[in-house]
């Protein structure tokens, strides 16, 4: 039976923490039948202060303590980055850990460093768009968790999939984002101020290339599924890659579904995959970024051969 949510607590929490535990367990199940595989590694673009914010065990309701109790299970050595920009958050996600880690079988070895078996946690105060590639080997396999508040805060840099996927042989990410959060979608969709950064995001135009930049290097044997609400303000929506096998079994559907369950109210979704539809997953992109005059627009755009004005056209 779902855990009853603290009030004022919204279901996107536990609904996204649901995903993201089938995400990271499924990839500690499948690490000991890869013989290529020497080193799990774990990246958690936006840590944030490790204090859950509904009432479930702490490794199951804040991202750290997801990827720390699922390290510390795995038969492989997995080396887990937890990445916060601001400092007030900072020191509160070490001093949860420093509270919770050890009743995981972690030691601390230096301040921001934890051990466990296999396991290292690492934190750094650092902004996720800074995260660099260095330390990445070919033997690893790469997971990416991207969680910002919303889709304007995206900690991704637009060529770090681009980078792991040189390096790593495996990679698969996860970003749950808000497309509507606090009604952004009023951001222009298009400006005309020129030298814009790389990664402004100050136009809505530029959210398809964030999209873009996981499925422009997406490998063959991945694909990626997008999943949101159905009917939601926000439009929070979870955009993740997993292994076709997976894909062609039913399985990551099966975990959508019971995601969308979790909090004990059914809650409508929708889904498509990039490779499987991806005339379906583009109409459910436009559905999240493009306005609703904006999506008529262009449905009722004329044909190129529609010419009102010349009526003695052949």
């Amino acid at each position: 039976m779902a855990k009853r949510m603290d009030v004022g607590t919204s279901h996107h929490t536990p609904i996204k923490h649901a995903i993201m535990r089938e995400f990271v367990g499924k990839e500690v199940r499948a690490a000991n039948s890869l013989g290529w595989l020497k080193r799990l590694v774990w990246i958690d673009l936006t840590a944030g202060n490790a204090i859950p914010a509904y009432d479930a065990p702490w490794s199951d309701a804040c991202s750290p303590g997801i990827l720390a109790s699922r390290a510390a299970q795995s038969g492989k050595p997995v080396v887990v980055d937890l990445c916060e920009k601001n400092p007030e958050t900072y020191a509160t996600l070490l001093d949860s850990l420093a509270k919770h880690l050890p009743g995981l079988g972690y030691r601390r070895t230096d301040e921001h460093k934890w051990r466990a078996r296999n396991a290292e946690v690492r934190v750094w105060n650092r902004d996720g768009r800074e995260v660099g590639t260095d330390y990445i080997q070919k033997s690893d396999a790469v997971l990416v968790l991207n969680d910002p508040n919303a889709i304007t805060e995206w900690a991704m840099h637009r060529s770090f999939t681009a980078l792991l996927a040189k390096k790593a042989k495996g990679i698969r990410t996860l970003s749950c984002v808000g497309f509507n959060v606090a009604g952004i979608k009023r951001t222009p969709f298009r400006r005309d101020e020129p030298g814009q950064r790389i990664d402004s995001l100050s136009q809505r135009s530029d959210w398809y290339d964030l999209i873009r930049s996981i499925t422009d290097v997406l490998p063959d044997r991945l694909d990626l599924m997008l999943a949101g609400f159905t009917r939601d303000s926000s439009q929070w929506a979870y955009l993740f890659s997993s292994p076709k096998v997976w894909r062609d079994k039913g399985e990551e559907e099966s975990v959508i579904a019971s995601a969308f369950t979790v909090t004990g109210e059914p809650h409508d979704y929708e889904f498509a995959w990039y490779k499987r539809d991806e005339e379906k997953f583009t109409r459910l992109v436009d559905r999240r970024i493009l306005t609703k005059s904006e999506l008529e627009a262009r449905e009722n755009e004329p044909l190129p051969f529609d010419d009102s004005e010349g009526e003695d056209a052949a």
